[in-house]
């Protein structure tokens, strides 16, 4: 319910109090896929560990030195803290495997981005190109979303991004420019920018 709502303090409450992060509603819906459904960017980022504002990881602030000090052991790298953005998930977890990192750190796991609603067979990837939001569709993508996954109807997030592009180029070619269509112009999203990404990503 607090993703379908949209309350991002709710959703990151629950997680920090041990709620299954991937947890399927009846129609197999996860939190990850109604928010990139929803085109709830903010939620996408934190179900993915990837928020500015628990600095990419959802970790709490006592991490920091334990994962430079891995860094620095592992690749002998010197990492400033202010560098910490840019860092992979799966840099720090390997350092919880390897045990330079105290597990109990993690605010909350990383959500299964592949993870298929058993309805009509869409991945949040496939339902944030639906949607035309680009910030969504890039966070999915850099989160190892398969970008050539199929629905129940055999179709990809890029040829919905491209059918969003198709709207789109179809209403500006309308002589009819008024505010209404201004609105839906906005409403359908960024097909064009959001089949770049997915094509650079590999998606055919």
């Amino acid at each position: 319910q607090a993703a379908w709502k949209g309350h991002l303090n709710v959703v990151r409450a629950l997680l920090s109090a041990g709620a299954d992060i991937d947890h399927c509603m009846v129609d197999g819906s996860t939190a990850l896929i109604i928010a990139a459904e929803k085109g709830y960017a903010g939620i996408v980022a934190e179900l993915l560990c990837m928020d500015d504002h628990l600095v990419t990881y959802a970790l709490k602030d006592a991490y920091r030195e334990q994962v430079r000090k891995y860094i620095a052991k592992r690749d002998g790298e010197v990492v400033k803290k202010d560098e910490f953005k840019g860092r992979k998930w799966g840099v720090l977890k390997s350092a919880v495997k390897d045990k330079d990192v105290d597990v109990a750190l993690l605010v909350h796991d990383k959500a299964e981005v592949n993870l298929v609603r058993k309805g009509d067979g869409n991945t949040a990837l496939i339902l944030g190109a639906q949607s035309g939001n680009k910030k969504i569709v890039k966070l999915l993508i850099a989160a190892g979303a398969d970008v050539n996954a199929r629905n129940n109807a055999n179709l990809t997030a890029l040829y919905y991004a491209t059918l969003l592009h198709q709207k789109r180029s179809s209403n500006n070619n309308s002589n009819n420019q008024n505010n209404q269509n201004n609105r839906q112009q906005q409403q359908l999203g960024d097909g064009a920018g959001i089949a770049r990404d997915l094509i650079s990503a590999g998606a055919d």
